[in-house]
């Protein structure tokens, strides 16, 4: 579970404009998708960013806004679904 700090810094990066400071720190938005997936656990795509309430609902434990996998897993039920990742 992520400590106070980091749903607030988690919140800031997914919902504030970058700031001269964060700049320093997150330089580019793959800088900034890599602290959010370290915070939540997961990576982070890029068109998740358009939508952060689905994003802190997640970190907040709100079982409302379904992940990557719990989506997929719900339309691999309807219908049949390839998914190409890197990733293992």
């Amino acid at each position: 579970m992520a400590t106070e700090s980091e749903i607030r810094e988690f919140i800031h990066l997914a919902t504030e404009k970058i700031t001269k400071e964060d700049a320093t720190i997150y330089p580019t938005v793959d800088d900034v998708k890599e602290r959010l997936a370290q915070i939540l656990g997961r990576p982070i795509w890029t068109h998740e960013l358009a939508y952060p309430k689905y994003l802190i609902a997640e970190l907040l434990g709100d079982e409302s806004y379904s992940s990557f996998q719990q989506a997929t897993a719900e339309l691999a039920k309807r219908m049949p679904t390839i998914i190409v990742s890197k990733e293992a």
